[in-house]
């Protein structure tokens, strides 16, 4: 379910069709944010700026490598998936669940954790398969917020 769920899933999907020939991935990742909604309160104005960021969605793809060529047209190319920890981050974001429902706590670190650790995380992602342009390719952190957006 969502974000974690989508990067995830991404990353096993591209790892089974590479090691399993002439494979074919169906991913489908769902998020539904409903169980947060609640009426705004002067607490906790940044659940009313939450909600009005972020909302339900879903998507599906069918991942493969080696395509067919008579009959498959790649839109995307997958160069590399990885997973990054960053230690002392996990209070950067959490949920509690309460009588209102589920509260998603964006800890106000998490900007700075993401500035301070990207360099670093482009890096680690991108030389092993030999660039150092980032902004050639595609790529983004996502641990979600208005200011972390």
């Amino acid at each position: 379910q969502g974000c974690l769920a989508g990067g995830t899933v991404l990353r096993i999907a591209k790892d089974l069709v590479e090691n399993n020939a002439n494979a074919r991935v169906l991913v489908v990742s769902a998020e539904s944010i409903i169980g947060d909604f609640r009426g705004p309160s002067e607490e906790n104005m940044a659940s009313l700026v939450l909600q009005a960021i972020f909302g339900d969605g879903a998507a599906a793809l069918i991942i493969g490598a080696d395509p067919v060529e008579a009959v498959e047209r790649p839109i995307f190319q997958i160069a590399f998936t990885a997973e990054t920890i960053i230690p002392d981050t996990e209070d950067g974001v959490s949920g509690k669940l309460r009588d209102t429902g589920l509260k998603f706590i964006l800890s106000d670190k998490v900007p700075s954790l993401i500035a301070d650790n990207i360099e670093k995380s482009l890096m680690e992602a991108f030389g092993p398969i030999g660039i150092d342009d980032w902004i050639s390719v595609f790529w983004a952190p996502h641990p979600g917020g208005p200011a972390s957006l």
